[in-house]
């Protein structure tokens, strides 16, 4: 691949880009604007407007590219996007790759992740609602989310990847009360890595409680997760009606 020129490299932090055509609001409406630009200032937009924006401020010159704002990718799984891929959408079981992530070292991981984020804002996606499958994992996204400038909703997946299978998959429902010690534990660790992260890179990184979903939680882990999640501030993060059956276990235990 070609490498980008001086010119084309964006300086850190503070410039103007210069594309063909910008995607944005003029007069309160989304449109498409020719020759325009777009004044970065401490990581923030400041200006947008069509033509050149005055100044001697380091610039970006994106000419016959069409410039958008950053998308936001609403459930990411960074971490485990490719190891799992073609299995996902063959049907086939994808627990065994998603053990074997867990066995990596930190470095691998954050190589791992990396990789995978870097797909995520190559798409154009630089705001992610990350629902990390492990606690390690979701450690391993901040790390590098941090180093990136990516905005992230990260929280380490409850039960994790671990401990998921054999409560997702069960049996018999009394693994599911008897993995309620476990499960509190799991709650706490990811209270406090949250807490620790919360609003980091000036508000980038807001840490969100992810409770994997309704089948493999009882009302006394959820209403834990709902008391972390308030005191956090960023919401929940939940798959929400995966299958048939989860709702079927859901209204049989539950009775809703």
């Amino acid at each position: 691949a070609r490498k980008a020129t001086a010119r084309e490299r964006p300086p850190h932090r503070d410039c103007i880009i210069e594309a063909s055509w910008i995607l944005g609001y003029e007069n309160d409406r989304l449109t498409l604007m020719p020759d325009a630009s777009v004044r970065i200032r401490d990581d923030r937009i400041v200006e947008v407007k069509p033509g050149r924006i005055a100044g001697r401020t380091k610039r970006v010159y994106a000419r016959g590219q069409l410039l958008l704002p950053g998308f936001i990718s609403g459930h990411t799984h960074a971490c485990s996007g490719t190891p799992t891929r073609g299995l996902i959408e063959s049907g086939r079981s994808y627990a065994r790759p998603l053990e074997l992530v867990e066995k990596l070292t930190d470095g691998e991981l954050d190589d791992l992740t990396a990789y995978n984020v870097a797909e995520l804002l190559r798409s154009g996606c630089t705001t992610h609602v990350e629902m990390s499958l492990s606690l390690r994992q979701a450690q391993s996204y901040v790390r590098v989310a941090k180093r990136w400038g990516v905005r992230g909703y990260p929280g380490g997946m409850i039960p994790g990847i671990a401990r998921l299978f054999s409560i997702w998959f069960r049996e018999e429902d009394q693994v599911l009360h008897d993995s309620v010690p476990d499960t509190l534990k799991e709650i706490e660790a990811n209270r406090e890595f949250a807490l620790a992260n919360n609003n980091a890179e000036e508000g980038r990184i807001r840490p969100q409680m992810s409770p994997h979903a309704a089948d493999t939680h009882t009302p006394e882990t959820l209403a834990a997760i709902v008391t972390a999640g308030k005191e956090i501030g960023n919401g929940l993060h939940i798959h929400l009606s995966q299958s048939a059956k989860e709702v079927e276990t859901v209204k049989r235990l539950w009775g809703k």
